[in-house]
């Protein structure tokens, strides 16, 4: 996996912030990880404390400043088959 970061760094610009579209069966989303398929990450419970403090204006600028959740991101990421066998060749 000599390519993860570069194509970590691909997957995350692409998946973009926190978004919770009505319309995507994940639910909640954040840098392309869905509650529903990942709800006992740590990247939760850093989210809803931020939209307890803050509400969720501005709340992908909040978030970016955070290096645990890109730490745990990749974590996910480097653990999902999906990564490693579709973007890393």
């Amino acid at each position: 996996m000599a390519n993860f970061k570069e194509s970590f760094d691909k997957v995350i610009l692409a998946e973009g912030g926190y978004v919770n579209d009505p319309d995507d069966a994940g639910g909640e989303t954040y840098l392309g990880i869905s509650r529903v398929n990942h709800p006992y990450s740590k990247i939760w419970d850093i989210i809803d404390s931020v939209k307890k403090e803050k509400g969720t204006k501005n709340i992908n600028s909040i978030l970016k400043q955070d290096k645990r959740l890109i730490a745990e991101a990749e974590n996910i990421y480097k653990k999902s088959e999906k990564l490693g066998q579709e973007f890393v060749q």
